[in-house]
């Protein structure tokens, strides 16, 4: 038995009870029983230490996502900045700007994983996860798109992927795109050949809503709470966030609907590397679907050994708060800074230099069917700078130069 003030104590269970004659009323009989307890020794526990996360750690980490963020609203700003850019316009800016405001979001509110408050551990999982959720959801949506504007031209040589082949054809489906043969006629618009904003968005919404409504269920039937997981002696707790049953017990993490949110996260970046993988050598506009892959690569490996860790590691265990949420921080901030930086970089350098895009035909762009084999995407992949304008301009001559996106 543990009491709340100092010192040792002797515990006795006592009872006193009253009787009185039924003859004579003014007689009474006062009965004292006592027993000491078995164990008799009660003693004084101080209060468990807290093992949170530490100020220095608080203080290096709010550092880095402020640098991070930063950097992101960097790419952002210049995005929006240059929107109306032949770069911008065909590399659906709009769209790369919603993938860049994600991530900026994520980075922004990943300080809700520090276990804090119930506010803190209520916040932490719907505002960061389904940022991510998104990115993934734009990502997947822009390969889709350089794989149906470049599909009709090289479909005899590309490599066949049962997976892959069928993934696409899901988001055929999602997205009410029909594959046909080119008409012959000149009834069908132009317009209802492209690969359009509204196919794009029908994409991005149908990969991001499960992680929505994941993350309500969550929030509705198992809100997370703050708590401290004691050891055996109760001497220290650590701090952390747990869902909790009808009957108070602590829920696993394979009982948690938040597992499977993130699991459904790292399901949507495999399904995204899949799909930038198989198509890394299709031709397209600034080489973007190599550039795709790389960025891919590398966040989705990152992504898996971050979270990977997290889920893995036991709620019970004493492991310090602070290498958990340092690992959630670096996860998060290294994920986002290679796929924006990755993805932008190259757009911007171009805009930076001031080169000019040849393009031979704007029909051709996102139109798989205006394309022929003499018009290809595969001659869309050019570049000229000033400098070499004005010389081909000098001498007559108009020619272009492969951009490599180096």
């Amino acid at each position: 038995m543990v009491v709340n003030d100092p010192g040792d104590f002797f515990a006795v269970a006592a009872i006193t009870f009253y009787t009185r004659n039924t003859t004579d009323a003014d007689t009474k009989f006062r009965y004292d029983i006592s027993n000491a307890f078995d164990k008799r020794l009660i003693f004084y526990q101080n209060p468990p230490h807290e093992v949170m996360v530490t100020t220095p750690v608080k203080a290096i980490t709010s550092v880095w996502i402020g640098l991070s963020s930063l950097v992101i609203s960097f790419f952002l700003i210049q995005a929006f900045k240059y929107r109306s850019e032949v770069v911008m316009v065909k590399s659906r800016g709009g769209f790369l700007m919603i993938l860049m405001s994600a991530a900026l979001n994520a980075l922004v509110t990943s300080f809700f994983m520090i276990p804090k408050s119930d506010v803190y551990c209520k916040m932490r999982l719907p505002l960061t996860v389904t940022s991510l959720q998104m990115i993934n959801a734009v990502l997947i949506a822009q390969l889709w798109r350089i794989r149906k504007t470049t599909s009709l031209l090289v479909h005899a040589d590309m490599p066949r992927n049962l997976f892959a082949d069928s993934f696409i054809s899901l988001i055929d489906f999602v997205a009410g795109w029909k594959n046909q043969t080119c008409p012959s006629t000149e009834e069908t618009s132009q317009k209802e050949k492209k690969v359009n904003n509204t196919h794009l968005a029908m994409v991005t919404m149908f990969f991001t809503m499960p992680q929505i409504l994941l993350q309500i269920l969550s929030a509705l039937l198992q809100p997370q709470e703050f708590y401290l997981a004691l050891q055996d002696d109760e001497s220290i707790g650590r701090a952390g966030c747990r869902a909790t049953d009808n009957s108070g017990n602590t829920l696993s993490n394979g009982q948690t609907i938040k597992t499977y949110g993130i699991l459904l996260m790292m399901l949507t970046s495999i399904l995204a590397f899949v799909l930038s993988n198989h198509g890394k050598n299709l031709p397209s506009l600034f080489n973007e679907a190599e550039i795709f892959n790389e960025a891919m690569f590398t966040s989705t490996i990152l992504l898996f050994f971050g979270l990977g860790m997290i889920l893995v590691l036991d709620e019970e265990s004493m492991l310090s708060p602070n290498v958990e949420y340092i690992i959630w921080i670096a996860t998060i901030s290294s994920t986002i800074l290679n796929l924006v930086g990755r993805i932008m970089l190259p757009k911007l350098r171009i805009i930076w230099r001031g080169d000019t895009i040849v393009l031979p035909n704007e029909d051709l762009i996102d139109c798989p069917c205006a394309a022929t084999p003499n018009n290809s995407l595969l001659n869309l992949n050019s570049v000229e700078s000033k400098d070499d304008v004005n010389d081909n301009e000098e001498n007559g001559i108009s020619e272009s130069k492969k951009w490599t996106g180096n």
